[in-house]
């Protein structure tokens, strides 16, 4: 009983430092993370069979309800990817420069979707670990129908190790391929409902590197919807943007175009600054040249004292918390 105790206590001293790990090496938490709770409620079973009472009965119901929330997620799991008379969830990766990958998943059932949102993601062709694992991904971009509900979801990422690194190799570029898709989950950081939601702000500075960009370009996509719609308090929306590599401008290049294409009322500025190109290439491009590119590196307090001195109501900065942007605006 007391080696059963031990390891109890030991399990749920790892399951606390999984977290610090997760974003690393996804696949090693979740195996891991599985293992631990599978000999957690095993060694509580061992603890408590043989005493007084019904303390039995707690594992049982752990498993119990376990076997329920499978059986749920498993019934959405179907109801996203199966509709009768429609083509199954369809995969498509383009590869980008810099080691960058834009995945592209046509939907059978679209749903509207809200910025903030993530999906988790299984390809079968990956291999055969790989069938029935999923990896989560936020969804940057969306093509919506006209009732605005999302036919596809577009993904940025960069491959680094494990399912992320496997889908770039065993995936055929430019071509569709079978995949399933868990979600969305959320919820949004934008919410209608919410009185310090981020369209209640006049004017919203958004800070980015590399490809965080991919954390912005949803929050700016809605506020720009809600704009058309009347239902935001935003009238202005910066951009700062700081290319970190090779290949992280070409990555977001076309949704930040249509971005300002789709901007009617001249909200939008988005401003980046490449360090990896010299100061005689600082241009404008994209509609009324709202996109201006500048060499060199960002200096975040000069940006954000023009933003101070130019804003329109309130101003909400947003940024990559990852990183020691906010740290370095608000000093």
């Amino acid at each position: 009983m007391i080696d059963s105790s031990l390891q109890s206590a030991s399990l749920l001293a790892a399951l606390m430092f999984l977290p610090l790990v997760k974003k690393r090496v996804y696949e090693l938490f979740l195996s891991t993370h599985i293992a631990c709770s599978v000999t957690i409620v095993y060694a509580i079973w061992q603890h408590t069979r043989h005493g007084s009472g019904r303390l039995w009965a707690f594992p049982i119901a752990f498993i119990a309800v376990f076997a329920l929330s499978a059986i749920a997620r498993l019934l959405r799991i179907i109801f996203r990817n199966i509709v009768i008379g429609k083509d199954a969830v369809r995969l498509t990766l383009s590869p980008q420069k810099g080691n960058v990958a834009c995945l592209t998943l046509r939907l059978p059932r679209p749903w509207v979707v809200r910025a903030g949102e993530r999906v988790s993601i299984g390809v079968p062709h990956v291999g055969i670990f790989y069938i029935l694992q999923s990896h989560p991904f936020m969804i940057t971009w969306w093509e919506s129908d006209t009732r605005g509900r999302a036919t596809s979801i577009s993904i940025l990422c960069r491959p680094r190790s494990g399912f992320t690194r496997r889908l770039v190799e065993r995936v055929e570029p430019n071509r569709e391929c079978g995949a399933w898709v868990d979600g969305p989950f959320g919820p949004s950081s934008i919410d209608l409902a919410s009185s310090n939601a981020v369209i209640d702000f006049g004017h919203v500075l958004m800070v980015s590197t590399g490809i965080g960009i991919a954390a912005q370009i949803p929050y700016i996509k809605e506020i720009l919807d809600g704009h058309h719609q009347g239902r935001v308090r935003t009238r202005k929306i910066s951009l700062v943007w700081q290319v970190d590599q090779a290949g992280d401008w070409e990555s977001a290049r076309n949704w930040l175009q249509a971005l300002v294409e789709q901007d009617n009322g001249y909200m939008l500025s988005v401003t980046v600054f490449d360090q990896l190109h010299s100061a005689s290439e600082d241009r404008r491009i994209g509609r009324n040249g709202k996109i201006h590119i500048h060499s060199g590196v960002v200096d975040w307090e000069e940006r954000l004292d023009a933003e101070i001195a130019d804003r329109i109501g309130m101003l909400l900065v947003t940024g990559d918390h990852s990183r020691i942007i906010l740290h370095e605006l608000s000093s």
